[in-house]
């Protein structure tokens, strides 16, 4: 059982549990996710399945997408409602806009520093370890991108919004950082992931459904093949002598390829048999003429 199986995460477990209610049913296959979900959070949470765990780095996606609503006026050591009330202020005079224009301010690309309780590692531990010892850590800011951060609504200090970033973004600390920039505090309240990469939740199958369907030996019509998967990489097919050579791990002339692909050194190609069978990724160099490394070969793979 190859592929991904998207499941739309409710409230309660965390990501990692839920590929542990997932690994009896592909068993002898590994399984693993493609981006974390913080326990309080729902939505689209893709498990790369067998030969599809050698290609999570590029079905992470570099997009995501969230709803949800930010509580003014209340900060907690966690970021979330999960955590304790570290500090309150009156939230009296804030309007939308003013909400709508802290949310602006994070547009583009910035550096964000994570939540203390995360699962980034300090010196090889968990910050949340470290959090929960009362020794929270200083985490270095990560670099981030908002495409989009649009504040729907505001009533009784909750503010709902729509948010478009990149991998690694930490919704958590978006709203942390609007209630310091409005001066009354603020901790996320809800949320929900849309979409991560090419995946979203019109995709999704509830975990319960997931679990009934692998009780019932059915769970792998419910997996999206290798073949359907969208990498975010040019495709190369190649040739039969060509297949053999990437099956191989050798490289790949361009006179191995079916068409003319366009091969820009140090860019990535999704590599297809003459049956349209992914056979991995490889590279493109240039040492004298262009050609292609191959860099995962699916062929080995043993589930």
């Amino acid at each position: 059982m190859d592929g991904v199986l998207v499941i739309d995460k409710p409230a309660g477990p965390t990501s990692h549990d839920v590929v542990a209610a997932i690994r009896p049913f592909v068993r002898p296959a590994r399984v693993g996710h493609t981006g974390t979900l913080d326990p309080a959070a729902t939505g689209a949470l893709a498990l790369c399945i067998g030969a599809a765990t050698r290609l999570a780095r590029f079905l992470a996606g570099e997009v995501k997408r969230y709803s949800g609503e930010i509580t003014l006026g209340a900060t907690t050591d966690t970021y979330d409602g999960s955590g304790r009330v570290m500090d309150r202020a009156p939230i009296d005079g804030i309007t939308r806009k003013m909400v709508a224009e802290a949310a602006a301010s994070f547009l583009g690309t910035s550096h964000q520093a994570p939540p203390p309780w995360s699962a980034k590692k300090v010196a090889g531990k968990r910050a949340y370890h470290l959090a929960r010892r009362g020794e929270p850590a200083a985490l270095a800011p990560c670099a981030v991108r908002i495409d989009r951060f649009d504040i729907l609504g505001l009533e009784e200090g909750r503010a709902s919004f729509e948010v478009v970033c990149s991998g690694g973004t930490y919704v958590r600390s978006l709203a942390h950082d609007i209630g310091r920039r409005l001066g009354c505090g603020a901790h996320l309240a809800a949320l929900r992931r849309s979409s991560t990469g090419a995946f979203g939740v019109g995709d999704a199958l509830s975990l319960e459904a997931a679990v009934q369907a692998g009780a019932a030996g059915s769970l792998s019509a419910h997996v999206l093949p290798l073949e359907s998967l969208d990498l975010g990489i040019g495709t190369a097919r190649l040739t039969e002598r060509g297949a053999s050579l990437a099956s191989a791990g050798r490289v790949v002339e361009a006179s191995d390829l079916e068409g003319t692909p366009d091969l820009v050194p140090g860019s990535f190609l999704r590599l297809l048999a003459c049956d349209g069978s992914v056979l991995g990724v490889a590279e493109v160099s240039e040492v004298g003429r262009p050609s292609l490394q191959p860099r995962i070969i699916l062929s080995r793979e043993v589930s």
